[in-house]
């Protein structure tokens, strides 16, 4: 449809909208668009084409170091789905760093994040992780990627309040097959530990080698 301002007439059940019966927009993933209607002498009101989370962006892999998203402002909360993210190099984690400053730095000092999560393989074995102090967040808990053509790591990392000046909680609900070849499903939280600074920026990294292949979207939640 492109950019601009479209004026139509009244809508009826046998009118269309560019040429789609009873005046029905279809939009694609990550489209949007808004209506105005002139009720004079009650002015404009405007009908927002989004749905609750607005997608951002969409980082794809392709051997690439990291997948890092910045300008993240304006929303309320910010939601990253991790579809099929697999490392280059077996037996790795995933992990999670934070920038104050839109990307020019990631902070990875040595006691920069806390983190704790749960859990389990499909053999039963626990494996969690935690730490008081780490250089990242650690997202896939206490067992290693496998890197197998056909693995890859799905699932969802949550941020409210990133605009904020309190602590940042990265939640996750993560699931992949191991370097065991064993389903992991991992839940936890993460924080960086300064408070007192807006998060602008959120990269996503293997603790060794590169990502293959697999992308992460970025969604974001208006208040």
């Amino acid at each position: 449809i492109g950019t601009g301002i479209v004026t139509v007439g009244v809508i009826t059940g046998t009118d269309t909208l560019n040429g789609t019966a009873n005046g029905i927009l279809r939009l694609a993933p990550g489209q949007a668009m808004s209506f105005e209607t002139n009720n004079t002498p009650n002015g404009y009101h405007v009908i927002d084409g989004y749905g609750p989370w607005q997608l951002l962006s969409v980082g794809t892999a392709s051997s690439s170091a990291t997948l890092d998203f910045t300008g993240l402002t304006g929303y309320a909360a910010y939601m990253f789905v991790l579809e099929l993210v697999r490392p280059a190099t077996n037996s790795v984690t995933l992990l999670a760093r934070i920038s104050l400053d839109n990307g020019s730095t990631w902070k990875a000092g040595a006691a920069n994040y806390l983190y704790a999560s749960y859990g389990v393989d499909s053999a039963g074995t626990a494996a969690a992780a935690s730490s008081a102090g780490a250089t990242s967040v650690l997202l896939s808990g206490g067992a290693n990627i496998g890197n197998t053509a056909t693995f890859g790591l799905s699932g969802a990392v949550h941020m409210e309040g990133a605009n904020s000046t309190k602590h940042k909680q990265l939640r996750f609900h993560n699931a992949y097959i191991s370097d065991g070849n064993l389903n992991v499903n991992v839940i936890g939280t993460g924080t960086y530990i300064t408070a007192g600074t807006a998060i602008n920026g959120v990269s996503f990294r293997m603790s060794s080698g590169n990502i293959a292949d697999g992308a992460i979207l970025c969604y974001g939640l208006r208040g």
